[in-house]
């Protein structure tokens, strides 16, 4: 369900179930969508920060200080999460 959700949704539109409800969108540096191995590549060092003790929530509040306002796991893949009124 992890994979098809914020795998494949926010490789095809953009933003997974909760980012369509709360109006984000992922995208690239270019303004296009992520590819599908970006976005698993994402899901997959969010998932590896969150086992190293206080590293998950230290890559959740990386944007309070960070200059683009990026997680750690964006920058892994170089993705920026924005705002989207067109979401569902």
């Amino acid at each position: 369900v992890g994979l098809y959700n914020r795998g494949y949704l926010v490789s095809q539109r953009g933003y997974s179930i909760g980012q369509g409800v709360m109006k984000l969108k992922v995208i690239d540096a270019n303004g296009q969508l992520l590819t599908q191995g970006n976005a698993i590549i994402r899901l997959l060092a969010q998932a590896g920060l969150g086992f190293i003790p206080f590293v998950g929530i230290l890559d959740l509040l990386w944007p309070l200080w960070d200059d683009r306002r990026q997680t750690l796991h964006d920058k892994a893949v170089g993705s920026f999460v924005i705002r989207n009124p067109d979401a569902r």
